[in-house]
């Protein structure tokens, strides 16, 4: 499917020149976002450190669509035509490289949330997991259904029954696959595994755009900028959506799904996808705020439910 069947060519370039400012830093906290430099592992070198703190040219949209539970983010079309650009894409593959490049030392980890409670251990990532995520989330929010929204206020459609001429419900789900980093979740500001319930809605949702939809092959595009992650190599980026035939996919944010999300995690925070040895928190002072990655769960599924 063609890129401009799905973007608007002419809203992305009436936004370019006022996000010639329109920047952030993972190593700033704020009412969207709170995993910044200190929640990585405390073996982490100060080079990767000064990486992951380098400034994304991206509207602080993108901050609240990654992470944000404060119920007052309630993002509207503007908010998205101004996240939605070759600048924020081009910015966030920058990122990304810049962290890879500098996130070399055996102790370059990001930290990821298990469990709850006094039961809480934590996995180690690459650090880079947490930028391909914001290019996970710009790929899957940035589309336009056939009517001419952004498919972000859309129903997602059954991953087992959707049409074949859902723009949204196909991208949704192709994006899940082209981007591994949709895995993993911000919960509570914390990094966790978005579980194994969406790890199936994904696999079946990519087999129906296969065999019933006729989408052929892996069709994921490639960059330079790839790395191995916890679930395999990370083979597209976020830039490829203006450039490529096929646009990386949407997701819906609605209540329902965010309800959801919040249930299956809740059931499966005892799984991780992610390699290596488990071990406690890495960062002394943090563990207030561990403890509350399982309360955080169960408090967003029912303000979720609350707003449906």
């Amino acid at each position: 499917m063609k890129v401009h069947a799905i973007y608007h060519s002419l809203a992305i370039t009436s936004t370019l020149s006022s996000l010639a400012t329109a920047t952030f830093n993972l190593n700033t906290s704020g009412p969207d976002w709170d995993y910044t430099a200190k929640d990585l592992a405390n073996t982490t070198s100060q080079a990767c450190k000064d990486a992951y703190s380098a400034d994304i040219n991206c509207d602080p949209t993108l901050l609240g669509l990654v992470a944000s539970m404060r119920p007052g983010f309630q993002p509207g079309p503007s908010d998205f035509d101004n996240t939605c650009t070759p600048t924020c894409s081009e910015s966030l593959d920058t990122y990304v490289a810049g962290v890879q490049a500098a996130c070399t030392a055996p102790g370059d980890k990001s930290q990821e949330s298990v469990g709850g409670g006094d039961n809480v251990d934590m996995y180690l990532d690459p650090v880079e997991i947490v930028g391909q995520l914001f290019q996970y989330t710009f790929a899957s929010n940035c589309a336009y259904s056939s009517n001419g929204s952004y498919c972000y206020f859309e129903p997602t459609a059954n991953a087992d029954s959707f049409s074949c001429d859902d723009l949204c419900a196909m991208e949704f789900y192709k994006s899940a696959h082209d981007y591994p980093a949709s895995a993993k979740m911000f919960n509570y500001y914390y990094l966790i595994s978005r579980g194994s319930w969406w790890a199936s809605e994904f696999a079946t949702g990519w087999t129906r755009l296969t065999e019933v939809c006729g989408l052929v092959g892996d069709n994921a595009t490639s960059s330079s900028n790839s790395t191995e992650t916890s679930q395999g190599a990370v083979t597209s980026t976020a830039s490829s959506m203006f450039g490529a035939e096929t646009s990386p996919a949407s997701t819906s944010s609605t209540a329902k799904d965010q309800s959801e999300t919040a249930a299956s995690v809740l059931s499966s925070t005892t799984t991780s996808a992610s390699t290596g040895s488990p071990t406690k928190s890495a960062n002394a002072g943090e563990s207030l705020k561990v403890e509350h990655v399982a309360g955080g769960i169960v408090w967003s599924s029912l303000m979720a439910l609350c707003l449906l």
